[in-house]
């Protein structure tokens, strides 16, 4: 039940309370976040969506810039070198579009991402004792917080006697391929979603556990992978990994690969 800072897994927290929104219809994911902060055009190349934030096709690059979502006039700020921001036309990874997307939620919502979150998100989950201070970067939980956002995906927006989200609206997050989005952009992304496939030694396109394991990385080695095809999730929080990190992480996932049961029936 130790509490470690989970590092990048925190934009999966953003992704997954950002799905409430859309489910119920507060907010579209492709919708133009000028439909909310109204400095932003909401047509033509300058028109930033929501998706984009998350799928880091907006243009934004970099962690906590400006203050992050403690800064108030952050959107002010992206508004002013707005003219400089290849929006649609690049995959740059960065948290910065993530904090964007927050000051759209909190005006949505009514309240601050971080109420948000705790509300929308953990609460339902069980999740206590947790707390955040960046969208990109920052959230502390431990091995069962991830594992239950984990549980989360893998009963497509439920948990428990809980529906968090629909299975439409889990379909919808999942990572894709962008270029159906923004042609020219080979990458598979989701709302705070990404594949986490390991090739085999001297293999192309055969992986270990499985091709559909998603979930996303974190700088600080915590692990939260997702396995939809064995129903499974791998979840681990720590506060930094060792020199020989990948190769035990591979050996770890072989391991878990050699021992799985087969389970019959429903």
């Amino acid at each position: 039940d130790q509490k470690f800072s989970v590092a990048s897994i925190t934009k999966s927290v953003a992704g997954l309370t950002f799905a409430r929104f859309v489910d119920q219809g507060l907010i579209e994911l492709d919708e133009p976040i000028g439909h909310f902060l109204p400095d932003f055009p909401i047509q033509g190349p300058e028109a930033i969506t929501m998706r984009q934030l998350f799928v880091h096709t907006s243009g934004l690059e970099g962690h906590g810039s400006w203050g992050g979502i403690s800064n108030a006039w952050l959107d002010n700020v992206v508004r002013l070198g707005l003219h400089k921001l290849p929006v649609g036309q690049a995959h740059r990874y960065n948290g910065d579009a993530y904090n964007l997307a927050g000051k759209v939620m909190e005006l949505v919502g009514g309240s601050s991402i971080q109420r948000l979150i705790q509300e929308q998100l953990w609460l339902p989950l069980g999740i206590e004792g947790s707390h955040l201070s960046d969208l990109g970067f920052s959230a502390m939980l431990s091995s069962e917080d991830i594992a239950r956002m984990g549980q989360l995906l893998l009963n497509r927006g439920s948990y428990g006697q809980v529906e968090l989200f629909a299975p439409e609206t889990y379909e919808a997050i999942l990572p894709t391929d962008l270029s159906q989005f923004y042609p020219g952009v080979e990458q598979e992304w989701g709302v705070g979603l990404s594949y986490r496939r390991t090739e085999r030694e001297g293999q192309t396109d055969a992986f270990i556990l499985s091709k559909d394991l998603i979930g996303h990385g974190s700088a600080s080695s915590c692990i939260f992978n997702v396995d939809l095809e064995h129903d499974l999730v791998i979840a681990q929080a720590r506060r930094t990994g060792g020199n020989d990190f990948a190769m035990h992480y591979r050996r770890l996932l072989e391991t878990i690969e050699a021992n799985l049961i087969e389970v019959a029936g429903p």
